[in-house]
């Protein structure tokens, strides 16, 4: 009885091993500008498919900018900012999005892309820049938030 007893007492904790190995972590994204730089995971992610928005509630994503635990990057207008991305988000397509703005009509295959901050000025709470992953279907399968600051 006792045996058997540690025997299921074993079995279930390998189990519970090996569902938690399952679970893959989330792509990461970084910022940088100058020398501030930032990571970060996405708040949402489909691993093969599109989010859909009971999985990423735009709350979430619009709450991110008030989050002290949002990655942050300090900026000055006119700075060259780098965006660099986890080639699984690569494969199906990608782009940055300033304040809801697409900062590139076509979706980026790459893992890099740079562009200019504009010049302007920069609220006290700062930008939202968001970084929308796409799926096969070119519907968002993962979005990362970042909070771009006045130097």
């Amino acid at each position: 009885m006792l045996r058997s007893k540690i025997l299921a007492s074993g079995l279930a904790v390998v189990l519970a091993c090996t569902l938690t190995a399952c679970e893959k972590p989330h792509p990461e994204a970084t910022v940088t500008a100058g020398t501030s730089s930032a990571h970060g995971q996405a708040l949402c992610w489909a691993q093969d498919s599109a989010l859909s928005a009971q999985t990423c509630a735009e709350s979430l994503v619009a709450g991110a900018l008030n989050n002290p635990d949002t990655p942050t990057v300090k900026i000055v207008s006119d700075e060259t900012l780098s965006i660099s991305v986890d080639p699984k988000v690569a494969e199906l397509g990608w782009y940055p999005a300033i304040g809801g703005q697409r900062l590139s009509e076509k979706a980026i295959y790459g893992t890099y892309y740079r562009f200019t901050f504009p010049k302007m000025a920069i609220p006290d709470t700062g930008y939202s820049l968001q970084i929308i992953a796409q799926s096969a279907k070119n519907a968002p399968r993962g979005i990362w938030v970042f909070k771009l600051v006045n130097k």
